[in-house]
């Protein structure tokens, strides 16, 4: 039942969070991939928020979806973002890719 009312409320744009802290309390009780839909949607303005930009390599990650995980993350060092995390996220998402289609070559 929880499930069913943060997917709502994430899918509403009349119930969406106002603040960081609503906007973190959504995502630490939301499934994976409501909170993914919602960052890449509605919620994508949080994803500026270190804590949540965060969270969000993290799901990214987790659901292996490297081709996400690797343009959000080369974006936000493209914006200046000096965080860790986020080089790693692009590194991950490079060796992920490479993992699940070892086939292409993605150095030239």
């Amino acid at each position: 039942m929880a499930s069913k009312l943060v997917d709502h409320a994430l899918s509403s744009p009349n119930l969406s969070p106002q603040s960081i802290t609503e906007a973190l309390l959504l995502l630490s009780v939301a499934p994976d991939e409501v909170a993914i839909r919602f960052l890449q949607q509605s919620g994508k303005k949080w994803a500026e928020d270190i804590e949540v930009r965060r969270i969000y390599i993290d799901l990214l990650e987790k659901a292996q979806k490297y081709t996400d995980l690797r343009d959000f993350s080369q974006n936000q060092l493209d914006q200046g973002v000096d965080d860790w995390k986020v080089v790693t996220g692009v590194i991950n998402a490079w060796l992920g890719l490479i993992r699940l289609d070892s086939s292409q070559t993605y150095v030239s």
